[in-house]
This record gives C-alpha cells, structure tokens and sequence, in this order.
C-alpha cells in the first residue's frame, strides 16, 4: 500500500487517530523504508498508537485546534520515549479578521463576514468547487460565517 506512495515522494501524511488506525491495519507491519513525517491531529496519542505509527514514520508531530489555516499547538516527536503527552502553543498561528463586502477590515464590534489566515495555511482545495466559490483567496479563508 505504501511502495507507491514512497515512490511519488511522499514525506507527510497528515489524518485524524482514527484515518491513523485504518492506515495502519492496511500497512501491516511497517516499511523497510519508512516516510518521513505523520501529523496526527487530536489530544495525546496512547503508547500503543504511537509505537504503530513509529513503524511507517520517521518522526511524528501531534496537533491541536486545526482549521484549514494551521493548528494552535504541536509536539514533534523524534523519539516514542521522550514523549511526555505536552503540547506547545504556536505563537501567532492565526490571523482573525471581520470584514465587509469590499473585504475592508471593519471596526471591533462590528458585523461583517469573518476571515482567517495562518503561519501554515493551506493554499487551494483540491475540489475545484470550493475554489470558484472564493472559499480561499488572497491568502484567507473565508468561513462564510457573520
């Protein structure tokens, strides 16, 4: 299941504990050649999901808070027993903003159409739909919330 992703250069793969825990029932055992990184997101991981995904990963980094911009917080975990279930908070991770209809900041107390933008912030969505409807642009993620 892996060999093609090894193959394509793969060196992330990023998914919730339980897209983890299917992935890992279909690797089997592990790799010869493991990928680089896993970023799982959610709370601290068990010691037993750990040491499954040290089979296939070279390192693995925990996260918390994760919006299409980025994540609040993250450990990056290099070595299973150094682990001690922390999180450290990522300064400046997101960038809120409420705008108008002209995507003009507005005032605080104001009413408009929220906007974020992060450190880490993903560029485009792979369903074009979501693109021609101005989900993402100019950097920001528009929530489509009031």
């Amino acid at each position: 299941m892996l060999e093609p992703w090894q193959a394509a250069g793969v060196n992330t793969v990023i998914g919730s504990p339980a897209q983890f825990s299917a992935f890992l029932r279909e690797a089997g055992e592990g790799l010869a050649d493991r990928i680089g990184a896993a970023m799982v997101g959610g709370g601290k991981p068990s010691e037993r999901f750990l040491h499954s995904l040290f089979t296939c990963f070279k390192t693995v980094t925990v996260f918390y808070g994760s919006t299409e911009m980025g994540h609040a917080a993250d450990t990056r975990i290099t070595d299973q027993a150094g682990f001690d279930g922390g999180l450290t908070p990522i300064a400046d991770m997101v960038y809120i903003e409420v705008v108008d209809d002209a995507d003009q900041a507005l005032p605080t107390g104001s009413e408009g159409r929220i906007r974020i933008r992060g450190t880490l912030g993903t560029p485009s969505y792979v369903n074009e739909r979501l693109s021609v409807e101005n989900t993402i642009r100019d950097g920001w993620f528009y929530l489509g919330d009031i």
